[in-house]
């Protein structure tokens, strides 16, 4: 997988097919760039371990997700602390946040999904720019 790193954005068809034979995989691109610069995949399917796809918080202020592909579960991040906690409290989903000094940087909102790749890139293609929360809470569930 190294020679992903530092090539252009890919389409989620192409990952898709790179990643065919792997349970869990990631791939992240620098917002400002759109060059690959993580690449996880890993057959360990916890969401919260070390051996998850899904990158701490911090890093998610300088690399998106691009590419998720999690064998039993759904996962898509937010910088916005209030749709992970309504996303929880109302629609049963979970999260992992992450926070630097009391502040709220990013979280990961988490579903049990087994083998859901099309629900996957439907809530990937999500953009929170220009909606409400409530509004991006109703879009995610509706998927």
């Amino acid at each position: 997988m190294q020679w992903l790193i530092d090539s252009l954005e890919m389409s989620w068809d192409d990952y898709s097919s790179i990643f065919e034979d792997y349970r869990n995989a990631a791939v992240y691109v620098d917002r400002i760039t759109r060059r690959v610069q993580v690449v996880k995949v890993s057959d360990i399917d916890d969401f919260y371990s070390n051996f998850s796809v899904l990158l701490q918080g911090g890093y998610l202020n300088k690399y998106e997700p691009v590419y998720i592909k999690m064998a039993k579960y759904v996962a898509f991040p937010t910088r916005r602390e209030r749709i992970a906690l309504m996303m929880v409290q109302k629609h049963n989903w979970r999260r992992v946040s992450y926070y630097i000094e009391w502040k709220h940087v990013a979280s990961w909102v988490v579903k049990i999904c087994e083998s859901c790749e099309k629900e996957q890139k439907a809530h990937m293609q999500v953009l929170e720019s220009g909606l409400s929360d409530e509004e991006t809470v109703r879009i995610h569930t509706s998927l």
